[in-house]
């Protein structure tokens, strides 16, 4: 009988000093809880592929001119609908996976980012996130960058925190 893909149904990111990587603690589908590790080796490609996902949508509704600023705004009504939620936090007992690979796969409301830890159906798990979501997983991913002191060339302009005044200008700011 083949595995069914399991989902993750809430997900915190964290930047651990100890082991210099980012640990997705996650709850998934059925109620397990599971920390997957993620080195700046694999998260640099892959955060790479979302932001152009996130920077391709707008392309599509833009002028190139004004695509910064549109950017901006809309990574500030991204941050404004976050809502705060209890962290996940897996015990020692719970299982624990360096990752060693990350599928995208592209769809109309967003991607489907497939976590993989080894060979087997049962090591991996799906995280399905639409574009909003994305954004407010991206800022989060690149405060940690910051905290980390990995290089931020990844990352674009307008998703730091300076990006209103840097873009908008510091007169358009009230």
């Amino acid at each position: 009988m083949e595995n069914q893909l399991r989902s993750v149904k809430r997900i915190t990111t964290t930047y651990s000093k100890r082991e210099d990587r980012i640990k997705l603690s996650v709850l998934d589908d059925e109620g397990r809880r599971m920390a997957l590790w993620l080195t700046q080796r694999l998260a640099s490609p892959v955060l790479r592929v979302l932001v152009d996902e996130i920077e391709e949508s707008v392309a599509a509704e833009a002028p190139p001119s004004a695509r910064p600023a549109v950017q901006v705004m809309e990574q500030a009504k991204a941050e404004m609908q976050r809502k705060p939620a209890e962290p996940i936090q897996p015990s020692k007992a719970d299982e624990e996976h360096l990752l060693l690979n990350v599928g995208l796969k592209r769809g109309e409301k967003g991607i489907r980012l497939t976590f993989y830890w080894g060979e087997r159906e049962d090591e991996r798990i799906a995280l399905g996130i639409g574009r909003t979501r994305l954004r407010q997983w991206l800022r989060i991913f690149y405060f940690h960058y910051k905290r980390a002191g990995w290089p931020l060339d990844i990352w674009p302009t307008w998703l730091a925190e300076d990006a209103p005044a840097k873009i908008l200008g510091r007169d358009h700011l009230h």
